[in-house]
């Protein structure tokens, strides 16, 4: 037990001084992003991570769980917002910014990009789907994503956010905007990604509330969806089951 926790304190450390020495800002029209970006020469894949949401602050995620991925990864920080719990990186200001950083980074590879993969869980599930839109032939990999953002964010806890993503005017029909955006876009984008990957627990109130009706708009969509059902009760322990099938599901794509 001793030595777990000793080797989960180096881990943290050394990801710790990582960031410091890697983070890098993107400015695009005023709207500033921070990121992270591990360039392998070789490769010709690239994997996007969106993150998710945390209690204080915000986070990087699954650097631990990508890093023996010889691939170009590209880390995402979402911090808008007054409790720094981010705007799902779909502010509209802020969606441009992500949108000109992702193809500045598929600018710097010098390899032409066979696959392109973007990830996450929860929040960054979202995410994932949404800008999978906007980028063709992309590959998703989800975890647990809310569908309804409005409704979602419409709480006490993230109001700051809600507050963010309509600048400061919380009215029903902001509120309904927001709740049909990814809905909106699924059905009009001319883009689409190759497949989507979405992993899921069906006893656990997400589903209910937001993956059933994701699942069934991205049929209908017609686009290609391969899931993944378990049956753990609470939304917190996609933590600890995303991260192996998100491991598992690139392994299988990228055949290592």
């Amino acid at each position: 037990m001793k030595s777990r926790s000793l080797s989960h304190l180096f881990r943290s450390l050394r990801f710790r001084l990582d960031i410091l020495l890697r983070e890098k800002k993107y400015v695009f029209n005023g709207v500033l992003i921070k990121y992270l970006f591990y360039s392998y020469k070789k490769s010709n894949e690239l994997i996007v991570v969106f993150p998710a949401c945390y209690p204080n602050d915000a986070h990087y995620n699954y650097m631990h769980t990508l890093s023996s991925f010889q691939c170009n990864k590209l880390f995402l920080l979402d911090d808008f917002g007054t409790n720094r719990r981010g705007c799902y990186l779909v502010e509209n200001q802020v969606e441009k910014c992500c949108i000109e950083l992702i193809r500045s980074v598929m600018g710097k590879i010098s390899h032409p990009l066979d696959k392109v993969f973007f990830v996450g869980g929860s929040k960054g599930g979202y995410s994932a789907i949404y800008y999978s839109l906007r980028f063709p032939d992309t590959i998703v990999i989800a975890g647990a994503p809310q569908y309804y953002l409005g409704r979602y964010l419409n709480k006490e806890e993230t109001m700051p956010n809600l507050e963010y993503l309509l600048h400061g005017k919380i009215d029903e029909s902001g509120i309904e905007e927001l709740d049909y955006r990814l809905k909106n876009l699924l059905f009009t984008s001319t883009i689409r990604p190759q497949k989507i990957y979405l992993h899921f627990s069906d006893k656990e109130h997400t589903f209910e509330e937001h993956v059933r009706d994701l699942l069934a708009d991205v049929e209908s969509a017609g686009i290609p969806v391969e899931t993944d059902v378990l049956d753990y009760k609470s939304h917190a322990d996609v933590a600890t089951f995303f991260p192996p099938y998100l491991t598992k599901t690139l392994k299988q794509e990228l055949q290592q």
